[in-house]
């Protein structure tokens, strides 16, 4: 048997998700053709997660379904053919958008959508491997190919923030980092950032608009959604484009000035990491996953955990992480924080 977090219905209150997440015991799954059986030793929540509970991720899992987009694991079963290659392998994962996520002991995954895990990286920071890092690597990789003088990104020292500001740095693309506070403004500067901004400064619109100026921005990366697309479109200015890709803010709604996008040219197109991996080129894609599997191996990338916890724990570490969610992952650890964290 395995257990299994399942959600009952969706809602964007965490509280709720205390009542609405029950750890349920289910037989284990057979992986079919093209699938393979993890046990699962990670699995963090990211705010794609929170998304997908509140019902408003583009996922559509029927209910009850087990949450979880990505972890990491050994295989220890698999459907045949060509995914007996993962037999006995360590592997991190992303889950398919229609079947069970990653929130239980033992997956089905699909094995086209595992990479091998180096033995110096532990399991717990393979399971982050996916969809920050890619997200991140995507966004510098299409300002380098526009190349674009300078980004605006939000949430800046989210976990994936930080991963960014890493990979711009080292390509001497300049980042204005646009935070909550005036101590992650620091931390911002600290990690290479070109300028920070605290949005709770009463001047914060014009400390933006003069740093894009000054920087030459015309390309922005959110994450809160609400009113900062159309913020973020008037600080920078005309031809301008905003890619949203959270919605970090109390509402998934938008609010955009129809003058601003017409007499301006401006752009607001929405980021999918799961489109971005079916669309885009494959060379692209084998790039990036190269390239963050080894900065994973060396260390120049990595994710910060707050906290380890079982499956009976976790419905109520996602409060806690809702309301902090800048100091680092609450990670799932079905079968102890010892397996997640060893390097093998």
């Amino acid at each position: 048997m395995r257990r299994a977090l399942r959600l009952a219905e969706h809602s964007r209150d965490a509280q709720d998700l205390q009542r609405l997440l029950t750890v349920v015991r289910e037989p284990v799954p057979t992986p079919g053709p093209g699938e393979v059986l993890v046990r699962v030793e990670a699995s963090p929540c990211n705010p794609s997660d929170l998304i997908y509970l509140a019902g408003e991720y583009p996922a559509a899992r029927p209910l009850p379904a087990i949450p979880g987009f990505e972890g990491a694991g050994t295989v220890v079963a698999t459907g045949g053919g060509w995914t007996r290659l993962f037999a006995g392998r360590r592997v991190a994962f992303a889950t398919a958008e229609d079947g069970d996520g990653s929130w239980c002991d033992y997956a089905v995954v699909p094995a086209g959508q595992c990479i091998p895990l180096p033995g110096s990286v532990p399991s717990e920071q393979g399971a982050t491997t996916i969809v920050n890092p890619l997200t991140a690597w995507s966004m510098v990789d299409r300002a380098r190919r526009e190349r674009a003088p300078a980004i605006v990104h939000t949430a800046a020292v989210s976990q994936l923030g930080q991963q960014l500001l890493v990979l711009a740095g080292e390509r001497r693309l300049p980042v204005i980092a646009v935070v909550r506070r005036a101590d992650q403004a620091d931390r911002a500067r600290a990690l290479g950032a070109a300028i920070a901004i605290d949005l709770l400064d009463d001047d914060a619109d014009e400390q933006l608009t003069r740093a894009c100026r000054e920087l030459g921005a015309s390309l922005a990366f959110d994450a809160i959604g609400a009113t900062w697309p159309e913020r973020l479109l008037r600080a920078m200015g005309a031809g301008s484009t905003c890619v949203v890709y959270g919605a970090l803010g109390e509402t998934t709604e938008m609010h955009l000035d129809l003058g601003t996008m017409l007499s301006g040219e401006c752009r607001v197109e929405g980021f999918y990491l799961g489109r971005w991996m079916r669309r885009a080129p494959l060379l692209r894609r084998l790039a990036a996953i190269r390239d963050v599997r080894r900065r994973f191996a060396t260390g120049s990338l990595a994710t910060e955990i707050a906290e380890r916890v079982d499956l009976d724990g976790y419905p109520a570490a996602l409060v806690r992480y809702r309301g902090a969610m800048s100091r680092g992952k609450v990670m799932l650890v079905p079968h102890g924080a010892e397996l997640a964290g060893r390097q093998r």
